[in-house]
């Protein structure tokens, strides 16, 4: 007989405690269990979120590392091992095996605790004739029973079923969500502990004798621990995987000196960690008293650690979740296949009753699931309403399998607050009244009155569901041209004329990753981005891998709907699905109108386009509706977009742009223009050039600038941009203000930061000397280190001598000795809290929570993502004293010598996260680079042997997009870099796919090309909220994959036109003052750059790597240049770099690319069909004068090419030699220098 089960965490919790050796309830910090009288007689409890293991001897096993004692049933710790109890926190410990059946306790130092006089346990084997008590409140099956599952009503059916009809009539559906009422599980619960109890314990018994020694160990503090043997990857897979849910690996408060597991496993953490606090503001939506976890389990690379498989890819386990399994996404386990297939029958019955309490007393349903749904259909959907609330709960392409709702959660989303499509808000005010009046279709949910017609697939009166008012509104879902439209019709029955002032569309996807493993989540997933574009605006919606079908939501025809603005939500929290957290952002609403939302809650802000209201008079009606179309591809979205009527422009080279670099707009639609309009006024002088239009910034030009465009049948469509300074003058700023304003001098810091380029805090105008977030003060992590990373950079694109001097001694004094110890290991924070400390810390900020690391949690060395910014300073230097030796006090070689074993220092084994893609670690691709151009062999090998490891278990991933969070967009650029470097060419192209998976390409400078990222506010920023953030470093680092991919594929030009607005986004956080923000907050009530620096030159290290001119040749549109003006003189082009790097150029027609060390490009001239590239060099403008440059030369499709001369301002040939694998060229004078394809030679006796 078959038989379907769930979790039973929830039933063995109800009938047991378990304690810490302090005798705090250990379930404050993790899910521990008992583990049965089936493994031990000892009370012991364990924690199996890892598939830890109950040993017979009263200790916790977790496979692969080590032996731990754990918590007990007991408060007095009778009838458990009391070993390693004198720890500080009474939390759980970490033992040292020193033999067969002996252990020791480690002291905090990481040494060794066997033979260092420490005391010495012996744990034996159990006695089987020996009787000890043990707790009734066990269960005989519990600790096998971890992932079985359950079949669920019909509301988690499969949708993609194609033996449903077509119809216009609709189907009812019935079904239910729980199956079994309170009353039928409380029954069974009582039978369940009563069958429990009536089962006798086997017997058993551990003898713990003690060894003394004269010198005995304290137990305090975390250590080294012997590691058993791991399991390979072949062995692992197959295995649930860990589940996401919102966490940070941050959340570690203890020293870590020389550990043999990583920071952040996913396990409870050792005596002398602090588990963390709130890390959340007050009104964030976040769950009070939130515990994150701590991540990333040790990868398979021939180490010890467990194996890492795609399904623990990205590994992090929230200790306190119970994560929701759900039928259609997780495999149906049965009874002949499953480890517990031998348990009683009242096993399986209690087991199922475990999970499924929960369940049913956790959340309401206020949909009236309970009384079904109607599948409703046209050519090109199937899709999904409830029957009562009549939203939309599943909308599927007629052709693929794939929901772009979560209908997986429906019974987890159905409670009053939460949205779905289908629902409406609105505002509105009778005409001479001030204050408006709220209404919300989610709020207090009643069944709608469904009204019968022979047009509409569904139609309903939604005024059972709504706060009564003279407004009458009605739904439909229709069949629209094959597609599926949304239409509401909105009524004024009063006596009085009504103004209303907003009224808002919830918008619902899935975009829920909480609870889901990785390849659940790139299974079901998808994300949406708006675009704000009024008539023309629209939402993209992607799955999460980037690739099949996409979906987009435009106007409905024949009503006006434009998207005015797109406002968060706000929903009740709840943990099964953890809205407005790290693993779910949360959800918008397209609003068509927002006045009352101008007036009130954003009036101090500037919202993306002008407030509207409408005004009904009595019996006046308005319609309003959107359409839902499948796209294709991702490509394919202008064209899906274009076949519904709405008006469609490519922006070139985007939308943003430097003032000294005209922009050009090309409309795709054909419907005509009427009138171009621009705001503010004068920002743009706008010409119209053939089929497009050019804009020409003013001299005054800076910020966000609306261009709005009115077609001929009345539609108006908005095109956001943002215009900088001139990208050298940018630059400068940049590098004056943070050498500047940001310079940290102070010789009484008790931390040893001076000098330094701090976190500097613009709207307080001083640098951030101190925060409860240690790192933001502390010169480490990304939030740390974003400025003093941008300002190293900047000397690699435009070196100022000032500015290498003071960045010289920061790297001399503060890096090497301070931040980085003379082992290399670089610290996690220089600033920490020490209330016995000689400092006066801010009394108003909280120090207790799990931010504020001690001295010992700020000095671990553990954390790999720190190695990249130290490397980027070495690696930034080493190409400046490359270039301008007498700038430098050491010579080149130390530099690099530096960033190479600061690399292999970040790959040792105390070192978590070395195995996962880490944010800016491109860099070591260029050191890797610079060793082999630098003739320096064994150094070079050794680092590619280490990034082979890596790449080589990516390979093997089919999620390989670790890190330290949940889930990210970060892991992808080490992932593509190095599996191309490699030549594993399908994880490099899913690795592409991945990121266009989460960065769209939209007519708005905030969106286009903004790679997905929404929680690092928090951890990076000044205004700490979970929030859509427009450009905050993954941008930068992102585009790095796609212009890469790009030249790989010049044919592409999507790439193109996403890559490159990643890179240049990095310019447009950086004020006129030249003060970088973090990023910028897209909610309309605050539409502002971030107050700090936070962790912004994480940006900018994609902007220096691989940004530069791009030229294509696109089908579309013809020939391009994105960053510089391009023109032609009979066949011939000639391209002039406006860019910010000004050192590189990639031609597509001839899959070449051209960069320099120093100086800059002015000017290229080429002729496709030709193998033929003219390339003018100057110094670069601001710059020391450099004598002479390297020139490397690099194509992609296998035709070599070479410099064949380098000629000065009088056509006088130069000398030139090869050198550091490119081709050193004087820079004296004004440089020309001709390319071509390299000559093959000739064959033995020919001429």
């Amino acid at each position: 007989m078959r038989k379907f089960v769930l979790l039973s965490a929830f039933f063995s919790q109800t009938l047991a405690t378990c304690y810490y050796p302090n005798g705090i309830n250990a379930a404050k910090d993790y899910k521990y269990e008992p583990c049965g009288n089936s493994t031990t007689t000892y009370s012991t409890c364990c924690y199996f979120g890892e598939g830890d293991k109950c040993l017979a001897n009263g200790l916790c096993n977790q496979p692969g590392k080590y032996d731990y004692r754990a918590a007990c049933q007991n408060k007095d710790w009778s009838n458990c091992p009391e070993v390693c109890m004198d720890t500080e926190s009474g939390t759980w410990f970490p033992l040292q095996m020193c033999g067969k059946n002996k252990y020791c306790c480690p002291p905090a130092d990481g040494s060794d605790c066997c033979d260092s006089g420490a005391q010495i346990y012996t744990l034996k084997a159990p006695d089987p004739k020996s009787s000890t008590k043990t707790s009734d409140a066990t269960s005989t099956f519990q600790s096998v029973i971890r992932t079985t599952i359950i079949q669920t009503p019909a509301s988690t059916a499969n949708r993609g079923d194609s033996s449903v009809k077509k119809s216009s009539t609709p189907a009812i559906v019935g079904g239910t969500v729980g199956g079994v009422s309170f009353i039928g599980f409380l029954f069974l619960g009582i039978f369940c502990v009563y069958k429990r109890r009536d089962r006798p314990a086997t017997p058993h018994a551990t003898a713990v004798t003690p060894e003394k020694k004269d010198d005995a160990s304290s137990g305090k503090g975390n250590a080294t621990v012997e590691v058993l043997p791991q399991i390979g990857v072949a062995e692992a897979e197959g295995t649930e995987g860990n589940r996401y849910t919102e966490v940070d690996s941050r959340a570690v408060n203890g020293t870590r000196p020389s550990l043999a597991y990583p920071e952040e496993d996913g396990m409870p953490q050792p005596a002398n960690v602090t588990l963390p606090q709130q890390p959340y503001p007050e009104n964030d939506n976040m769950p009070r008293g939130a515990r994150p976890g701590h991540g990333l389990r040790e990868q398979a690379m021939g180490r010890a650690g467990n194996a890492s498989t795609e399904a623990d890819s990205n590994p992090i386990l929230h200790a306190d979740s119970n994560p929701i399994f759900h039928a259609d996404s997780n495999p149906i386990l049965q009874a002949d296949s499953n480890p517990i297939n031998e348990a009683p029958d009242d096993a399986w019955l209690c087991a199922g009753l475990a999970f499924a309490v929960p369940r049913v007393l956790a959340q309401k349903d206020n949909l009236g699931l309970d009384n079904g749904y109607i599948d409703i259909e046209t050519n090109n959907f199937k899709a999904r309403i409830v029957r009562d609330a009549q939203v939309l709960v599943s909308l599927i392409s007629e052709h693929d399998t794939f929901d772009f709702l979560p209908s997986d959660r429906i019974d987890v989303r159905a409670q009053n607050g939460q949205y779905h499509w289908g629902d409406v808000t609105y505002r509105y005010r009778k005409q001479g009244v001030s204050a408006w009046t709220d209404g919300d279709s989610a709020q207090k949910r009643q069944p709608v009155k469904n009204i019968s017609t022979g047009t509409a697939l569904a139609t309903s009166n939604l005024d059972p569901t709504l706060p009564d008012s003279p407004l009458n509104i009605t739904r439909e879902w229709l069949d629209y041209q094959d597609d599926l439209g949304l239409r509401f019709t909105i009524t004024n029955d009063g006596n009085d004329t009504i103004e209303l002032g907003s009224l808002g569309f919830p918008t619902e996807f899935n975009s829920i990753f909480t609870g889901r493993t990785a390849k659940e989540m790139q299974a079901k997933c998808s994300l949406a981005d708006p675009y704000i574009g009024m008539d023309a605006g629209h939402i993209r919606v992607v799955p999460v891998k980037g690739t099949g079908n996409g979906l987009v939501v435009t106007p409905l025809n024949g009503t006006n709907t434009p998207m005015e603005a797109y406002r968060d939500l706000k929903e009740p929290w709840f943990e099964s699905t953890g809205y407005a957290s790290q693993t779910f952002e949360g959800f918008y609403e397209w609003q068509v109108l927002t006045k009352a939302w101008a007036d009130n809650e954003w009036k101090s802000q500037e919202p993306w386009n002008a407030p509207t209201s409408k005004m009904l008079k009595p019996g006046e009606s308005l319609r309003f509706g959107v359409r839902f179309t499948i796209s294709e591809s991702i490509r394919d979205f202008d064209n899906a977009i274009k076949d519904t009527g709405t008006p469609v422009v490519v922006g070139v080279p985007g939308y943003t742009i430097p003032r000294d670099l005209p922009a050009s707009l090309y409309p795709l639609s054909d419907i005509g223009i009427a009138s171009l309009d621009v705001s503010p006024k004068g920002a743009f002088e706008i010409q119209e050039a053939g089929e497009h239009y050019e804009l020409i910034p003013s001299s005054s030009a800076w910020g966000r600038v609306r261009v709005s465009i009115k077609y001929n049948d009345g539609k108006e469509q908005t095109v956001h941009y943002f215009v900088t300074k001139p990208t050298s003058e940018t630059l400068n700023d940049l590098g004056n203000f943070l050498t500047t304003e940001a310079w940290f001098n102070s010789t009484s810091d008790p931390f040893k930061r001076s000098p330094s380029v701090m976190t500097y805090d613009y709207e307080k105008r001083r640098i951030v000397e101190q925060d409860p977030r240690v790192w933001i003060a502390g010169l480490s992590d990304e939030g740390g280190t974003g400025a003093y990373v941008a300002a190293m950079l900047k000397q690699v694109v435009q070196p100022n001598a000032e500015e290498i001097a003071k960045l010289d001694k920061f790297v001399q004094t503060t890096i090497w000795g301070g931040i980085q110890g003379k082992n290399y290991g670089v610290y996690k924070s220089l600033f920490y809290h020490d209330s016995k400390l000689n400092y006066t810390y801010d009394a108003d900020s909280d120090w207790t929570s799990w931010t504020s690391w001690d001295k010992g949690a700020a000095e671990s060395v553990d954390r790999a993502y720190n190695y990249v910014h130290v490397v980027v300073a070495y690696w930034s230097m080493y190409r400046v004293a490359r270039a301008y030796p007498e700038l430098t006090t050491k010579p080149w070689n130390w530099y690099l010598d530096q960033a190479q074993k600061t690399i292999m220092r970040m790959y040792q084994q105390d070192v978590s996260y070395r195995d996962v893609g880490l944010m800016g670690e491109t860099v070591f691709g260029e050191v890797l680079t610079d060793l082999r151009r630098e003739v320096k062999g064994t150094p070079a090998q050794a680092v590619e042997d280490a990034m082979k490891e890596r790449a080589v278990l990516w390979d093997a991933q089919d999620i390989p997009y670790g890190s330290e969070m949940a889930w990210d967009s970060t892991g992808q650029e080490g992932v593509y870099y190095w599996t191309r470097h490699f030549g594993f060419n399908e994880s490099a192209q899913k690795t592409v796919n991945s990121v266009l998976g989460y960065t769209p390409n939209i007519p708005h400078w905030g969106w286009n090309g903004n790679a997905r990222r929404y929680w690092d506010f928090i951890y990076g920023g000044k205004l700490q909220r979970i929030e859509r953030q427009i450009h905050h470093y993954g941008s930068g680092l992102n585009s790095q994959v796609l212009l890469s991919a790009f030249r790989h594929n010049p044919s592409d030009p999507y790439l193109l036109r996403v890559g490159y607005a990643g890179s240049y986004a990095p310019l447009t956080n950086i004020n006129q003052d030249g003060f970088p923000s973090a990023a910028f907050h897209s909610r309309p009530d605050t539409l502002k750059w971030d107050g700090i620096t936070g962790d912004y030159g994480g940006g900018l290290i994609g902007t220096v790597l691989n940004s530069g001119t791009y030229v294509v040749d696109d089908k579309q549109l013809g020939m391009l240049a994105f960053g510089g003006t391009i023109s032609k003189t009979r066949a011939q082009y000639h391209v002039e770099p406006k860019d910010a790097v000004r050192k590189r150029i990639f031609i597509g027609p001839l899959n070449v690319m051209v960069t320099v060390d120093m100086g800059s490009i002015i000017s290229v001239t080429f002729t496709p069909g030709k193998g033929i590239v003219y390339v003018k060099l100057a110094q670069r403008e601001g710059s020391p004068k450099v004598d002479r440059t390297v020139v490397w030369v690099e194509w992609t499709d296998g035709e070599e090419w070479e410099l064949l001369g380098a000629w000065n301002f009088i056509d006088k040939a130069a000398a030139i030699e090869k050198g550091r694998g490119g081709w050193i060229v004087p820079l004296d004078h004004l440089m020309t220098l001709t390319f071509t394809h390299k000559l093959p030679l000739p064959l033995p006796g020919t001429v």
